[in-house]
């Protein structure tokens, strides 16, 4: 759904039902679905389904509709991915708001690894997203050595307003003394420790 929004969403992929909403460029390996333990359901994108990525591969995947969002109040982006890259290979998330003309470049990742799918917010609510012409694009690219690995998993992409009732006020303080409900937690389990400091 790329016109107007339902339900403070405007755009949701889950990737459950094929790859027809981007277009998908490469030059060797290109995007495809993967199975197993995504966020919902069974797929995710991946830039190398069930095997590592090659070297001296980019690719693109590209949202083919654009979204509207001159009438929205505060969208934000956000997905879940996971990620093994090697130094000198890259992981970006490029955001267009004329139509795929002109490209900002949002993330820019290398050199890290993500065993377990964690979440990614992007802020569209600044003037500049205040446009009838917005696309997302992910893009992937190796360098020509050697050393590769398993490369990026990307699930659930939603453009939706932001949750008013979790805007939290300037300036932010936390102490923790109330649990961790201000705080998105990925990753090995966490809980709150008292600690003595006398």
């Amino acid at each position: 759904n790329c016109d107007g929004v339902d339900g403070g969403i405007y755009f949701i992929d889950t990737f459950e039902n094929g790859l027809d909403q981007w277009d998908i460029t490469s030059a060797t390996v290109t995007w495809g679905l993967e199975s197993g333990g995504m966020r919902p359901g069974g797929n995710a994108l991946s830039d190398s389904v069930d095997n590592l990525y090659p070297a001296s591969n980019t690719i693109t995947a590209t949202l083919s509709q654009s979204l509207d969002l001159t009438g929205s109040d505060h969208p934000v982006l956000t997905y879940w991915h996971q990620h093994a890259v090697q130094y000198g290979d890259y992981i970006s998330l490029w955001i267009s708001t004329n139509d795929g003309l002109d490209w900002v470049r949002h993330q820019n990742t290398h050199n890290v690894t993500h065993t377990t799918m964690f979440p990614t917010i992007i802020d569209l609510g600044g003037p500049e997203f205040k446009s009838s012409a917005v696309k997302i694009r992910f893009q992937f690219a190796s360098d020509g050595d050697a050393f590769t690995s398993a490369g990026w998993l990307i699930d659930n992409v939603v453009v939706r307003e932001l949750d008013a009732s979790r805007k939290l006020g300037f300036p932010f303080s936390d102490d923790f003394e109330s649990g961790l409900g201000n705080w998105v937690i990925t990753g090995s389990d966490r809980s709150t420790t008292f600690v003595d400091v006398n």
